[in-house]
């Protein structure tokens, strides 16, 4: 399926990048662009740089860049249409398709149905909730202190606790069984019956993807309810939709699309593991709280807090539990390079009970003065190994295994000054014994760490230096393109260049604006493509030149690859000749000469004009 280029510059142009990107990433204000740390990679200084003027993005840390719909394609694993589609829904474009197959028509609206169906099954849980049924869950709701507001605000629901409501419900709806059942919300009978309800009896947590669209459900069983017994005997207390089509547990966070502005705000998120923690918080004002999905932190979820605040703050239960949680954690957000702040609550007590037992200041408090993660775990493993230097040891021997798998040195380097630091032994020797542990773990079978992260070349450094510098001008000024002789192609020889020159001159012909973020959707060539991302965000020293100026250095640039092209086929008639030489073809060595006088001439012209044209420029800055 494709989109006319007329839809696409539509929804471009309804879309501001700034606002998309920031959805993911904490952006900050500097100059022209906008700055946060790269979603896509490990780093603690902000390297990732936003142009809302020209609607591009790169990082100058690992060179990823683009417009906001390979932003989408890359953070979300969308196709270019399906981002496309995304963001017309979002400024309310209505897209007409140019093409559509079989197959991904039936993908689509088998995905459709997916979404479909979770909006029809949390319509019932919520309907189950404010009905009479659902008198004992609004009890329970009302017993763990969880507000009316917040039951709106997370669209809480009840599961009845019958075995076939939700699937007769849906089969009413007219929704296809065989979907539901791979939704996981039916569980299909051995026996070939219709098979029964995941969730029975249970308050019910709807769980969001970023877009706002229900993908999952949690399920959190009720005590006693209908004087069936403490059923949490019996039964595991919370119940996940299994992954489906559109749920990965590992990849999604819950309350997200709640937290999100208030995480932008404050430039700050807040981890905690379970449901009733989250909706707690935010009611006692922590709105900018996310939590897992009922199993442990994954590295999905950490990319996911990656870059959405410059403060992570994970809270972790007081317990040997909870600490064994925190340091497993650890790890993952080390691999990640994302240096984690954490609270370690007092034993017995989780996020919600102490809010309820100690009020949101003191929890407040404890998050306004959250101790490193890494700074956590050291303090853990001196309590046990003791402050004599045999111990320090130890306890740098038991956290280097999780700091030397940081891929980025300069992150890594971080990490060990901050152990150098906090256990008081000297950073030259925590280096060294970081190096003996590399040199160990390389020489076990599977024990090759991480390749280190390096910053790539700068893009376009291949390119050929004056074609380059011409692309320039002629991105500044697009009509320079009709003082040229010949097609505008001609003048570059590597081909990602000849492509963009193309692209460019079709949209002049057109009568369209040239933009660096159309043609960036258009190029094939990945060089020129992170090139042109590259030139977008960080500008170019040629946009102080007057248009004069511009001329100038655009007739400069025209002639010096003229230059190089008739010094080229001067190389290439020369060995013409020394193969008619070999062949003894007098008449073609002759001719062959002459082509060769005429190609010396031009070019010594050439270097005249260039001669004269240094002597009278005089700059042409403003």
């Amino acid at each position: 399926m494709g989109f006319s280029q007329t839809d696409i510059e539509l929804v471009r142009n309804r879309t501001d990048i700034t606002e998309v990107i920031s959805e993911y990433v904490h952006l900050k204000k500097a100059g022209r662009n906008f700055t946060g740390l790269c979603p896509f990679h490990s780093e603690k200084t902000p390297s990732f740089s936003v142009s809302r003027e020209k609607q591009m993005y790169y990082c100058f840390g690992c060179g990823e860049g683009g417009t906001v719909f390979n932003f989408l394609m890359k953070k979300e694993s969308l196709s270019f249409p399906e981002s496309v589609e995304l963001l017309a829904r979002r400024a309310g474009i209505k897209l007409t398709p140019l093409r559509d197959t079989k197959e991904a028509r039936r993908y689509r609206e088998e995905k459709e149905l997916f979404l479909e169906i979770n909006t029809k099954t949390r319509e019932y849980f919520l309907k189950n909730l404010q009905g009479e049924e659902g008198r004992t869950a609004r009890e329970y709701l009302l017993s763990r202190g969880v507000s009316r507001e917040m039951w709106a605000a997370f669209s809480l629901g009840y599961a009845r606790p019958e075995g076939s409501g939700l699937r007769d419900y849906l089969a009413r709806q007219g929704l296809n069984l065989s979907l539901i059942e791979k939704l996981g919300l039916v569980i299909p009978s051995r026996g070939g019956g219709k098979g029964l309800d995941r969730f029975r009896d249970r308050i019910i947590f709807p769980i969001e993807d970023l877009r706002g669209q229900v993908v999952g459900f949690g399920g959190r069983v009720l005590r006693g309810a209908g004087g069936s017994g403490d059923r949490e005997r019996f039964e595991p207390k919370f119940l996940n939709s299994p992954d489906s089509p559109v749920y990965q547990k590992g990849r999604n966070l819950y309350g997200l699309t709640q937290a999100r502005n208030a995480i932008r705000e404050k430039g700050a998120v807040v981890l905690v593991e379970g449901y009733f923690d989250l909706i707690i918080l935010h009611q006692a004002g922590v709105n900018y709280t996310v939590a897992t999905l009922g199993t442990a932190l994954t590295l999905d979820q950490v990319g996911m807090l990656q870059g959405l605040g410059e403060k992570v703050v994970a809270i972790y239960d007081g317990d040997e539990a909870g600490r064994r949680a925190a340091w497993r954690s650890l790890a993952l957000f080390l691999e990640k390079g994302l240096s984690a702040e954490g609270v370690l609550l007092p034993e017995g007590l989780d996020p919600d009970d102490f809010v309820r037992k100690r009020g949101k200041e003191q929890f407040q408090e404890l998050v306004d003065h959250s101790d490193s993660l890494l700074g956590l775990f050291l303090q853990h493993l001196e309590a046990r190994n003791g402050r004599s230097t045999a111990g320090r040891m130890k306890t740098l021997e038991e956290a280097l295994p999780y700091i030397i798998k940081v891929g980025d040195p300069a992150v890594q380097g971080l990490f060990l000054k901050e152990i150098s630091e906090r256990i008081g032994v000297d950073e030259t020797r925590v280096r060294e014994k970081a190096e003996t542990q590399r040199r160990q773990n390389r020489s076990r079978p599977g024990g090759e760490p991480a390749p280190s992260r390096r910053a790539p070349a700068e893009p376009g450094s291949q390119l050929p230096v004056q074609e380059r510098l011409l692309m320039e001008i002629v991105l500044l000024d697009p009509f320079q393109i009709g003082k040229m002789a010949g097609e505008i192609e001609e003048f570059f020889s590597h081909p990602g260049l000849q492509e963009l020159a193309r692209m460019i001159g079709d949209t002049l012909k057109e009568g369209a604006k040239v933009e660096a973020a159309l043609l960036a959707d258009r190029l094939s060539d990945r060089e020129v493509k992170a090139w042109l991302s590259l030139w977008a965000v960080k500008g170019s020293e040629l946009e102080s030149l007057t248009p004069s100026g511009r001329e100038k250095a655009a007739r400069d640039c025209f002639l010096r690859v003229h230059l190089v092209k008739l010094r080229e086929e001067q190389i290439n008639i020369s060995g013409q000749i020394a193969d008619a030489e070999r062949k003894g073809d007098a008449g073609k060595i002759r001719d062959l000469l002459l082509e060769k006088k005429n190609l010396i001439q031009k070019e010594k012209t050439l270097e005249r004009d260039l001669q004269r044209k240094g002597e009278g420029q005089n700059g042409g800055r403003d």
